[in-house]
């Protein structure tokens, strides 16, 4: 048998900067990609971020935003519980910011920020060296005196996971990363 490729590009109408491509792959669209106007339409800010609940559906997530998102993996039966699916936004302040959302089932099960959140959270060395495995997100919050940017966040109450992320002080690149599980540190 013969194997038939098309690809068809729209532009956004009255936007020279956007297209939409579609890939066909025997006549049934294999995948899809925008740029420009298309891209922005699958943009995040942190307040839309950070009131986005762990145990929402995927159709209240993408009203809330207002756009599907660009699904980056997709696995198992389609509609059941052990369907996982994962989807991505740019961040609305930078390009190179982004939000992630894993689904499971169609339920939030995790979600993860890098870049929406620019507050600069320091932390300095005798800071971090005083924080002990067991303690909790308010202790190290009292020690280092701000809570840190939450990175990460999965599970609910005692099943809990918050990574958390501080700069190290005096230096624009370190980075101190901190797991809680359970509202302790692991």
């Amino acid at each position: 048998g013969s194997t038939n490729y098309v690809t068809v590009e729209y532009s956004a109408p009255g936007n020279n900067y956007g297209t939409a491509d579609l890939y066909f792959f025997n006549e049934t669209l294999s995948s899809k990609s925008g740029n420009g106007y298309f891209l922005n339409s699958n943009t995040i800010n942190l307040q839309q971020y950070t009131s986005i609940q762990i145990g929402w559906t995927q159709e209240k997530v993408v009203q809330h935003i207002g756009s599907q998102g660009i699904i980056t993996s997709q696995s198992g039966t389609v509609g059941s519980p052990n369907e996982f699916t994962t989807v991505q936004y740019t961040g609305s302040q930078s390009s190179s910011s982004s939000a992630t959302f894993t689904f499971q089932g169609s339920i939030l099960s995790s979600k993860s920020q890098y870049g929406l959140d620019t507050t600069v959270c320091p932390i300095t060395q005798q800071q971090y060296n005083q924080i002990e495995i067991g303690w909790t997100r308010d202790e190290v919050t009292n020690l280092v005196g701000n809570p840190g940017i939450v990175t990460s966040e999965s599970g609910t109450g005692n099943t809990t996971n918050i990574g958390v992320q501080y700069q190290v002080a005096g230096s624009s690149y370190g980075r101190v990363s901190l797991g809680f599980y359970g509202g302790k540190l692991n």
